[in-house]
């Protein structure tokens, strides 16, 4: 969508991190 996916992408990007 907007930021939702933009959000959801840095958070499982976090995640990896």
């Amino acid at each position: 969508g907007d930021m939702v996916e933009f959000v959801r992408l840095w958070g499982r990007f976090r995640t990896v991190l």
